[in-house]
């Protein structure tokens, strides 16, 4: 899939949401924005490529990105200078932070799914992925039927761990998960060799500190979940606010002009 980010659909994007958002009367969380002139933007650490933080301290990544357009098509609708007000999370509050309003949108790598929706609303889909295995090269893993027996270390709580479950249940392979809080100590679970594997999106497992190819491998194998055939990452913003929306949407479906 080749994304086609150029210059002139953002150009096309911004012209379109102030030609049209501006016509909606502001509520909710809009007309917070447009009163404290703040936008809070909810942020990771750990998701390299989509949401970082870079050598000079500030978050960068993909999403990141793409939520600082949302802020300049918001300027242009609201005719105001916005500050950004950047809100770190993990992955146990991120959803929390933005359903409490800690947050008014996540630029993170979230996965859509039918429980997160109940409490959040997501853009449109703004990228493709599956669940991977990262081992070490010299473990002797090549494949997922060779983890009987094996240690596997996951995020708690995240989609990546309900489809590794159901994969193996799948395979009726006795695996045991080791439960991590973030991709830092699952990395460093593996580094050490505390577990065999670790189970994520691949391009975050890809992206993570540390990881080359002549220490570590990608396992062949694409883990999905039941609920979609792959995983898709959005940026979330809280449930019910049509106005954040429109802006979300028609500045993130042109920046994501495919062709696959």
């Amino acid at each position: 899939m080749a994304l086609n980010i150029g210059p002139p659909l953002f150009a096309i994007a911004i012209a379109f949401i102030g030609n049209t958002v501006l016509a909606q009367t502001l509520e909710g969380r809009l007309k917070q924005i447009s009163d404290t002139k703040v936008v809070k933007l909810a942020h990771r650490s750990d998701a390299n490529p989509f949401s970082f933080v870079n050598a000079q301290g500030q978050p960068d990544g993909y999403t990141v990105d793409l939520c600082k357009f949302v802020v300049q098509s918001l300027e242009l609708q609201l005719n105001a200078k916005l500050t950004i007000a950047w809100v770190p999370v993990d992955t146990k509050n991120r959803f929390d932070a933005i359903a409490t309003g800690l947050a008014d949108m996540e630029c993170g790598a979230s996965t859509v799914s039918f429980e997160r929706m109940a409490k959040v609303d997501f853009s449109s889909f703004i990228f493709m992925e599956n669940t991977g295995l990262l081992v070490r090269t010299s473990s002797g893993i090549s494949s997922v039927e060779n983890l009987g027996g094996k240690k596997i270390a996951v995020i708690t709580g995240t989609t990546n761990e309900f489809a590794l479950k159901k994969e193996l249940q799948r395979r009726q392979l006795q695996t045991s998960l080791v439960q991590v809080k973030d991709r830092q100590e699952g990395m460093a679970e593996l580094a050490s060799g505390a577990v065999d594997g670790f189970a994520s999106d691949k391009l975050l497992l890809v992206g993570a500190q540390g990881v080359d190819a002549s220490t570590y491998q990608m396992l062949p194998e694409n883990l999905f979940t039941n609920l979609t055939p792959l995983r898709y990452h959005a940026a979330t913003r809280p449930s019910g606010l049509p106005s954040i929306e429109v802006s979300l949407n028609f500045i993130v479906i042109p920046k994501l002009s495919t062709s696959i």
